[in-house]
């Protein structure tokens, strides 16, 4: 295993920025596929593990199940980051290249379609899990090699998370500038530990040393947003919304395009309870990415909670047309057309949201229920 592998997780996928929103699901969409009697048909993680048990078994319907996973819930990383595996189990044949940078490979449209997903799940989550990878490796022929890089990687796969630290430490020692990207991997097993404070002082290390850099480093010059991104997500996370406020301010320097740092700021807002500021920062998200459902649904929210429910409710009713499968903007919309007054299409949309959301969001389950009471209307047995 190449120590290109690491950097990989941020550089192909900032490759894919130019692709846009539209390549994430290019395809018609695949038969969603049969669950356990006892599952959650409206759960997107009983979609997402079915994905993994059949990920070595059948890598095709893995991918299906995955896809149906981020319907169900756009905001997840996980789905997307499983397709994106599901696509290098399929074409293993690739993988070594892959990771070795080979231009040739790298500039298949299928790869760069693949890496898309791939930004898609850091976007969402910079730190998600990596394991699944382990599989691709596994499915490529011949022996795993015995250098730190390996041995760290196995650790981290197995869920030995704090053997990976320390192994991927050392190779940091040994070249803090040729291993530098390292410390993103580093972030990732403390991550997997909920040590966040220790992931964030990872990112940050390196995030100041790629900002200094030459190119021989930073292969992608766009993975600094991401950077910048993660670190401001972890601050907040860490409780210090200023600091959170500055680097991703800091990723809006290195790309003032970059939708996610303006949605991220969007939410910052609304936890300081500004909504107006929040719905603001939204909009800008909508924007520069108006196919993005999570935006839209984020966007009619602030709007709700800032009395502009009349606005409010074109940008749910966009994000329900985008994806009709997503429970929550059908919760929200309720809330909205309540506040018009539109009394029966809110019972309607709460109706519409029972029948969507999963199981496990039971209390805001009964508030639906609640509200569709209060405004007299009837809940079919």
């Amino acid at each position: 295993m190449c120590e290109a592998r690491s950097r990989l997780g941020l550089l192909t996928g900032a490759i894919a920025l130019v692709l846009g929103a539209g390549a994430l699901w290019a395809q018609d969409s695949p038969v969603r596929p049969r669950l356990a009697a006892e599952a959650d048909t409206n759960d997107w993680q009983a979609y997402f593990d079915y994905g993994v048990e059949q990920l070595q078994r059948v890598p095709g319907r893995a991918d299906a199940a995955f896809y149906w996973a981020g319907r169900l819930d756009p905001w997840r990383s996980e789905p997307f980051y499983g397709r994106w595996v599901t696509y290098w189990m399929r074409h293993d044949g690739d993988w070594a290249d892959y990771l070795a940078e080979n231009p040739r490979i790298l500039r298949k449209p299928e790869v760069r379609r693949a890496d898309s997903l791939l930004l898609a799940a850091l976007v969402r989550n910079p730190l998600t899990s990596r394991r699944l990878e382990a599989l691709v490796y596994h499915s490529v022929p011949g022996e795993w090699g015995h250098d730190l890089a390996t041995e760290g990687y196995l650790a981290y796969a197995a869920g030995r998370y704090g053997d990976a630290v320390k192994v991927w430490g050392r190779l940091v020692l040994q070249d803090s500038v040729r291993n530098v990207w390292w410390r993103y991997d580093r972030a990732l097993a403390f991550a997997a530990m909920q040590q966040f404070d220790s992931a964030r002082v990872e990112i940050t290390r390196l995030t100041a040393q790629v900002d200094t850099a030459s190119t021989k480093i930073v292969l992608v010059y766009q993975s600094r947003e991401l950077l910048h991104y993660a670190i401001g997500l972890l601050e907040i996370v860490h409780g210090d919304h200023a600091a959170a406020r500055s680097a991703l301010g800091y990723a809006l320097v290195e790309n003032l395009a970059f939708a996610p740092a303006h949605a991220a700021l969007g939410e910052l807002a609304a936890m300081d309870n500004d909504h107006a500021a929040a719905a603001q920062e939204l909009a800008q998200a909508v924007e520069l990415d108006s196919a993005n459902v999570w935006y839209r649904f984020r966007y009619g929210a602030e709007l709700v909670r800032a009395g502009r429910s009349l606005e409010a409710l074109v940008e749910l009713r966009r994000a329900i047309e985008l994806e009709p499968f997503y429970a929550e903007p059908y919760f929200v919309l309720g809330r909205a057309l309540e506040g018009v007054p539109d009394t029966s299409g809110a019972v309607g949309a709460f109706l519409e949201y029972l029948r969507r959301s999963p199981r496990r969001m039971e209390d805001q389950r009964t508030t639906a229920r609640q509200r569709i009471l209060a405004l007299g209307g009837r809940i079919p047995s």
